[in-house]
């Protein structure tokens, strides 16, 4: 779980570095000068056709979060649980591993990801509430599994310890995911033009900087509806 809570975040950085540098590009002090990040100078206007409206973060929230994927990972581990306990160890014991490994957290983050689809469908938006789902799933869970292997013996940990941790985990999950994805604002669509003459499109979320700098250069002889 450590190695995949770090090769989330770090794919995670990267997408978000690469998007970040894209969507600011031409803006910032230094935008005349022609680098890496502004490759065509200073930004000079922008338009775009459709500006959204405020959201209200508790629409969102309930909006986002992946209530479905969370009761399936309760009644895959609760029944797992079950199962070894009462001697079907070979099939409670399998949905346990399912239960224990990343699959809750991918497919929570992937439901969350689909309820917020009207808000693009970029990879690097599932990255992010992954993202958001394993940082939930750690914050929930860690302690939990610190407390038990800190006080308690390998022979000691029982099927419902585990699964004490598993729904935790899953709870931290569903939440991460539900507040990454809440977090995330509506794709605004800008068309910009750069100190060259270069024009070009691009894609930025409405609760980002990138967003306002791009509003303040808006193309008073276009028109927003």
């Amino acid at each position: 779980m450590a190695i995949f809570f770090g090769v989330v975040v770090l794919v995670g950085v990267i997408a978000w570095g690469i998007v970040r540098t894209d969507e600011l590009s031409g803006l910032g002090r230094n935008a005349s000068q022609v680098s890496f990040r502004n490759p065509h100078g200073a930004l000079v206007s922008t338009s775009c056709e459709h500006l959204p409206e405020k959201q209200v973060f508790g629409t969102s929230l309930r909006q986002a979060l992946p209530w479905i994927t969370f009761a399936i990972c309760i009644i895959v581990t609760l029944g797992g649980a079950l199962l070894s306990v009462l001697g079907t160890v070979s099939v409670g014991m399998a949905l346990m591993q399912i239960a224990a490994s990343v699959a809750p957290a991918l497919l929570i983050a992937f439901e969350s990801y689909l309820r917020i689809r009207d808000k693009g469908t970029s990879w690097v938006l599932y990255v992010l509430i992954l993202l958001g789902a394993v940082v939930g799933g750690a914050l929930f869970g860690m302690p939990l599994f610190w407390l038990f292997t800190s006080s308690l013996s390998s022979a000691d940990m029982s099927v419902w310890l585990n699964c004490a941790y598993c729904l935790v985990s899953d709870f931290g999950y569903t939440l991460g995911a539900g507040f990454a994805g809440a977090l995330i604002g509506y794709r605004v669509k800008f068309s910009r033009t750069f100190e060259d003459g270069t024009t070009d499109t691009v894609e930025v979320s409405c609760r980002s900087v990138a967003y306002k700098a791009l509003c303040e250069r808006l193309d008073t002889q276009s028109e927003v509806q």
